[in-house]
């Protein structure tokens, strides 16, 4: 039956490619779209239920303990990047360009003994100076160790999930998505007559994640080489401009929730952490369910020009209908929140608009992730980014004007930026590749 739905609607993918590009689809195009429809599913269906989850967690533990909720998520996201390094994204490009499959075997493993490695140095480091990072930042030892914790779980499903991606295992991975969506549903629902605290929605994600590790490490474990030191050169060689730009993005991304939390309470961040679950946390995952499927094809193409034409192309018809949807959405959601939210037409305009951006900004990045040339263009952007959002925020510290709106602002201008960065980058790698043909010939 699924099969038949999949033949149907890649049909009506068929029919519709050719009337918005004027020309048929390619193999390539087919083979893309028909592992795209099985991460759709799975990741629509397994985002859909986490959505769900969230919003009842945030009704029923209201803003503040949702605020102390995101806070830990954000001090997590943080920690990931520091533990992962990257890697996950390293190995997608890496494994996917490669076409020996001993080497393939061979960088998995030695990706896995690195991360494995950076994680248990890195996460020990900072249990057991806990008080001292919590008493430096002005945060709770408990939230610091808390996310200590989920970072670890986060980590290791990251890069499990970027190797099962790696070798196109995408039906299986939409399998293991639904399973852990089920997961932390179950264990929602016992919990909850115990405990109506933030500590609720936390242990389900945590206990989810370790259930998704336990499916996505029985199959990639099947893959595992030989450890090589000659791999750790081209590794490197990825990695230098890769950990530099992740972490910079992860800062960027989640220095919001850092600052309201730290500097305007828990209560404003969990009515702003209510907003981007309205507006941007199915989009968002459009965008990603995209990506993952899209970054692992795009690596193997030099001319990265026939993407971005056909994404602009898409924006250009599906923007407006997109942001009107993201709107009346967020409306409802919002709503379903509860009293102690409340519901301003203006916060939903603008976080709308946030959503909008953010969403085109990480279709962008993937073209920007999948060539080592454009990346490192891109990087030296990104720093100046990081330092204009730093230099705004201490402005704001100063004038004790950290808030929900001067927070919003700041993040929407900064995704906009993000915008513009990637596709100036995208576009003067193709003029230069443009160039340097003329030369050759």
């Amino acid at each position: 039956m699924i099969s038949g739905a999949k033949q149907r609607l890649l049909s009506i993918a068929a029919i519709l490619h050719l009337k918005i590009f004027g020309h048929e689809m390619s193999e390539d195009m087919r083979k893309f779209l028909g592992h795209l429809s099985w991460s759709f599913f799975g990741l629509m269906l397994y985002s859909v239920t986490m959505f769900i989850l969230n919003i009842t967690a945030g009704r029923i533990i209201g803003p503040v303990e949702y605020g102390k909720y995101n806070m830990v998520v954000a001090a997590a996201n943080v920690l990931v990047c520091v533990m992962l390094l990257g890697f996950d994204n390293a190995s997608i490009k890496i494994i996917s360009s490669e076409s020996n499959h001993r080497r393939q075997f061979s960088f998995l493993s030695t990706l896995s003994t690195i991360v494995f490695l950076s994680c248990l140095i890195i996460g020990t480091i900072l249990l057991i100076e806990v008080k001292k990072i919590g008493h430096f930042f002005s945060i709770g030892p408990e939230i610091i160790t808390l996310a200590i914790f989920l970072a670890f779980i986060l980590s290791f499903k990251s890069l499990l999930g970027a190797f099962v991606r790696s070798f196109k295992f995408f039906r299986f991975e939409a399998v293991i998505k639904i399973i852990e969506a089920i997961s932390a549903i179950a264990f929602f629902v016992i919990v909850i007559k115990f405990n109506k605290t933030f500590h609720l929605y936390y242990y389900a994600l945590l206990f989810s994640g370790v259930i998704a590790i336990s499916f996505y490490f029985s199959k990639v474990i099947k893959l595992f080489g030989k450890i090589s030191r000659e791999f750790l050169a081209p590794i490197w060689h990825y990695q230098k401009i890769n950990v530099g730009v992740l972490f910079a993005m992860t800062i960027t991304i989640t220095i919001d929730k850092l600052m309201l939390g730290r500097y305007a309470g828990d209560y404003q961040l969990g009515i702003y952490s209510a907003y981007i679950t309205a507006t941007n946390s199915i989009f968002a995952q459009l965008a990603l369910i995209f990506n993952n499927v899209f970054l692992p094809y795009i690596s193997n193409f030099t001319d990265k020009k026939f993407a971005l034409k056909k994404i602009e192309r898409l924006l250009k018809i599906f923007v407006l209908p997109i942001f009107v949807a993201i709107f009346a959405i967020a409306f409802v959601i919002m709503e379903i929140f509860g009293s102690k939210y409340p519901i301003n037409f203006y916060y939903l305009l603008a976080f709308a608009t946030l959503t909008i951006v953010n969403f085109i900004a990480i279709i962008y990045y993937s073209i920007v992730a999948s060539s080592e040339k454009i990346l490192q263009s891109y990087s030296i952007y990104n720093y100046f980014q990081l330092f204009m959002i730093l230099a705004a925020y201490a402005y704001l510290i100063a004038g004790n004007r950290v808030n929900l709106v001067s927070v919003l602002a700041i993040t929407t201008v900064a995704n906009v930026f993000d915008v513009l960065n990637s596709r100036f980058c995208i576009l003067s790698s193709m003029k230069y590749a443009k160039n340097e043909n003329v030369k050759t010939q």
